[in-house]
């Protein structure tokens, strides 16, 4: 049975990797927000080429092309923007005479909490924090029946 966030209407429950791996919807509605399209169809595509772990990928250029849309020269631009963001990094390994790029997925693209301040600044700031004064972007604070809770210092915030 699959468990969803009522607040983000993320699922939490399936693993990465494989078939089975989710879209990294905070990250897509960040590169969204920046108009970073050409670097969001390039996640999209990377993920869709998870490990059974949900961490690396090493599809070729031709092929991120290929399934994103966009001509090979625009790939490198939105990669550098994956990386900027803490979205991705990239690991060199020699394969023969070439060398392959083995793509990790950071965690930040799944969690809002655990993304860099470059990115958190195109989320627009939904509450402020009436404990600690802190903005709460989406995926910052819980929802339950009775009152909305902020998830880093269970305070209540009020709407901006």
């Amino acid at each position: 049975m699959e468990r969803i966030d009522k607040t983000t209407g993320e699922i939490l429950n399936i693993p990465r990797g494989g078939l089975y791996t989710p879209l990294p919807v905070p990250a897509y509605k960040v590169l969204v927000a920046a108009k970073k399209h050409i670097a969001k169809d390039v996640l999209l595509c990377i993920v869709s080429h998870l490990d059974k772990g949900g961490t690396k990928a090493f599809p070729s250029y031709t092929t991120i092309a290929r399934e994103s849309g966009h001509s090979k020269g625009s790939i490198k631009p939105a990669l550098d923007v994956l990386y900027e963001l803490d979205f991705l990094k990239v690991h060199q390994q020699p394969v023969g005479i070439r060398k392959r790029n083995f793509y990790f997925v950071q965690e930040a693209c799944y969690d809002h909490s655990k993304m860099s301040k470059k990115a958190l600044q195109y989320l627009p700031v939904l509450m402020v924090c009436l404990a600690c004064g802190k903005g709460m972007h989406q995926g910052e604070f819980k929802k339950t029946d009775d009152f909305i809770v902020h998830w880093g210092c269970s305070g209540l915030p009020r709407k901006r």
